[in-house]
């Protein structure tokens, strides 16, 4: 079956802002479970659970607490993104 990461993460933002923490966080796992990097799903989780911890701590605490087996591909994931943005155009001389 292939899980629309969008449409899972846009009905979690339905039942969080419902009130809704039961079906908000079986959808979230859900997400992350497919994507541990999906952006809208961390930024619905940090300002529920981050309190006092900034970002970078929290989504690794997060991750190593919830989804260990995940910290090897989210590691790998941001390590090509921070590549990707060193090369593109917009951050080279010319």
């Amino acid at each position: 079956m292939i899980v629309d990461l969008n449409e899972l993460y846009n009905e979690a933002k339905n039942a969080s802002s419902n009130g809704d923490l039961l079906t908000f966080s079986i959808l979230l796992d859900r997400v992350l479970r497919e994507d541990i990097s999906h952006t809208g799903a961390w930024e619905l989780l940090y300002p529920l659970l981050g309190e006092g911890v900034d970002f970078k701590s929290f989504q690794r605490q997060f991750i190593q607490d919830h989804y260990p087996y995940e910290w090897e591909n989210f590691n790998q994931a941001q390590q090509i993104s921070l590549e990707m943005n060193l090369k593109s155009p917009t951050n080279q001389s010319n």
